[in-house]
């Protein structure tokens, strides 16, 4: 449970600078978002 908390709280900050990131380069691909946390969540396992 603790692992998917985390996983969570990594999204939620991944958006929010998402938010920021967007605003200075518009070409940022949202898949590459995904697979990248998706790889943390596997490494914390």
């Amino acid at each position: 449970m603790y692992g998917f908390c985390l996983l969570y709280k990594l999204q939620l900050f991944l958006q929010y600078f998402l938010l920021i990131f967007r605003k200075k380069v518009d070409v940022w691909p949202r898949k590459a978002c995904i697979i990248k946390t998706v790889c943390i969540w596997e490494t914390k396992e």
